[in-house]
């Protein structure tokens, strides 16, 4: 099979299960996961105190604002899922390495931390990694080789991790540290214009977002949303260890490949770039999870452990040799592969469900406060679902601040934790719905109070209780506002 029709072979391979993904996330009546209602609001105006990186949210709410909600969160989940396997897709047909890049492309397009992150709506650090793995390859060939249309590659993409998620950026600037400190010493002057330039290319990003990542610097610990036992396995699966080890081994294949001449010889110059990138992404990654506990950069550790894996394809063809050997090999790694997309694909619809917050009813309550909702900010009152926020959606569909009540462990920044607690006292600490919370609520400037589920609260909303009236309901949810 020619290099063409394999590298057609993988785009239409992810092409079909981002469309798969697309399927399950699609609802006609609700958007599917948690995160994306943040982006919208976003996206879409200024909260006090609260920032991120634009791309995603700008993108995102532009989106909705054509296909509306349910769809926009199909396509973006969709796209997320496609992105890092694309990149590497990419880059291996890029090194002449079309059968490893469209297998590994398509185990990342169907696996179980990329499928999560679609789920909750992690559309920044999904696209974020694509382009980490762009810009990192492209940087590894530009110190290699002195290209201009490397150093132009690697600007770009850079911008754009820097713009769509600083939980990637963060760990890439660290790779990119990384190879510009060895290129630095291993070529002393002879790289000074090579590193120089893409020292600069690094900085121009983060100084034109510095006040973003120090606002968001300004947030650390400010939830207690660390590393927990279990997250590895959770996020990972039962092979987690084996990601791991492979991410600590990348670095030595890395110099194995430079001091013996016996394994440099199976490696091209655009491998040994592939290696590189992969490498420096390995300790950074590694080292970033040990220090901050994110167990959100564990999906993006798998990703980079089979780009890493396809990389060493040419080392483990020359060890293995010709024959049964290979054949062999190649049986037991597509037999993995294949069971790596099985299992990503089963429980896809359940990570989908676990993270589907909103159902059509709900959905239904959000935009009708949207039409409705009052000109002043934190005018409505939203309670949560089992310490899950329904606000951020509503902030988004609404288009201005509110009060939401939410478990704080999933909350960042201080504002918006302020109001939570707010929001949390009004609702579980003034004897709501009685008699005795409606002073204190429409004190608080409250118009509207919106319950994703009534019968949670014990409210009835054919009998709404006394001193409040029902302003919208539809099935178990309900809008209250207080009497006059």
């Amino acid at each position: 099979m020619n290099d063409r029709r394999t590298a057609l072979i993988g785009l239409a391979a992810i092409g079909a299960i981002a469309l798969l993904r697309a399927s399950v996330l699609y609802s006609p009546g609700a958007p599917s996961g948690i995160d994306g209602g943040n982006w919208l609001a976003f996206g879409t105006f200024e909260r006090f105190g609260m920032v991120y990186p634009p791309v995603v949210p700008w993108a995102f709410a532009a989106l909705v604002a054509v296909v509306g909600a349910p769809i926009a969160t199909a396509m973006s989940g969709a796209a997320a899922t496609a992105a890092p396997a694309l990149a590497i897709l990419g880059v291996l047909i890029w090194a002449r390495r079309p059968a490893a890049g469209a297998v590994a492309a398509v185990t990342v397009v169907a696996s179980r931390p990329i499928g999560e992150m679609a789920a909750w709506g992690g559309y920044p650090e999904a696209i974020g990694t694509a382009a980490a793995l762009l810009a990192l390859v492209a940087l590894a060939a530009c110190l290699r080789g002195g290209s201009r249309v490397a150093l132009g590659a690697f600007a770009v993409s850079l911008a754009a991790v820097v713009g769509t998620s600083h939980l990637v950026a963060v760990p890439t600037a660290g790779a990119i540290a990384l190879m510009l400190c060895g290129e630095a010493i291993r070529s002393r002057r002879r790289a000074v214009r090579r590193v120089t330039a893409a020292a600069a290319f690094t900085v121009l990003p983060f100084a034109l977002l510095a006040p973003t990542y120090l606002a968001l610097f300004a947030t650390l610990g400010g939830s207690d949303g660390g590393m927990q036992p279990g997250d590895a396995g959770r996020v990972l699966g039962v092979g987690w260890p084996l990601y791991v080890a492979l991410l600590v081994l990348l670095p030595l294949g890395l110099g194995l490949s430079r001091w013996r001449t016996s394994v440099a010889a199976a490696f091209s110059s655009r491998d040994l770039v592939l290696l590189a990138a992969a490498s420096a992404a390995a300790v950074t990654w590694v080292l970033a999870y040990l220090v901050s506990g994110e167990p959100r950069l564990l999906g993006e550790m798998e990703v980079l452990a089979l780009f890493g894996i396809a990389a060493f394809v040419p080392l483990a063809r020359s060890v293995v040799g010709k024959g049964g050997g290979r054949l062999a090999v190649g049986a037991g790694a597509l037999a993995v592969v294949g069971l790596l997309v099985a299992t990503g694909l089963s429980v896809f619809p359940d990570q989908v469900a676990f993270y589907r917050i909103l159902t059509s009813d709900r959905f239904t309550a959000i935009e009708w406060l949207a039409r409705n909702a009052p000109a002043q900010d934190r005018s409505i009152l939203v309670a949560d679902l089992s310490g899950v926020s329904v606000g951020w959606w509503t902030e988004g569909m609404v288009g201005r601040e509110v009060l939401f009540a939410a478990d704080l462990h999933w909350l960042r920044f201080t504002t918006e934790r302020d109001r939570a607690k707010l929001a949390n006292a009004l609702l579980y600490r003034s004897g709501f719905p009685g008699g005795n919370s409606l002073a204190t609520i429409r004190q608080a400037g409250v118009r509207y109070v919106f319950l994703p589920s009534a019968g949670a609260f014990g409210v009835d909303p054919m009998h709404p209780p006394s001193g409040w009236q029902v302003a919208f309901a539809i099935g178990d949810v309900v809008v209250l506002a207080p009497t006059a």
